[in-house]
């Protein structure tokens, strides 16, 4: 599979445990962050949520402030899934 990079700004490994809720529905689970950027992050979830999905992040040991984040992209894996989503700006 190709993969074309369209983050505008560089990326950071990140491997830090995510709590993650779906807006809509209220349902969350625990992620596996994978990498991150100002603009968007990575992370492996066990269930597959929404593609275009509105979802709140927060680290999983409580050190930093909710994110809004919009899901753009899904990829299945043996384990779970791949999800790449960019974060959601006010206004």
């Amino acid at each position: 599979m190709i993969r074309i990079d369209l983050r505008r700004t560089s990326r950071s490994a990140s491997e830090r445990p995510l709590e993650v809720m779906d807006i809509e529905s209220g349902i969350g689970f625990r992620a596996r962050g994978l990498d991150a950027s100002e603009h968007g992050l990575a992370f492996h979830a066990p269930m597959e949520p929404a593609l275009g999905a509105q979802m709140y992040v927060t680290p999983g040991d409580g050190s930093g402030p909710q994110t809004e984040i919009e899901v753009v992209r899904i990829e299945r894996q043996t384990t779970g899934f791949v999800v790449a989503a960019t974060v959601r700006r006010a206004g």
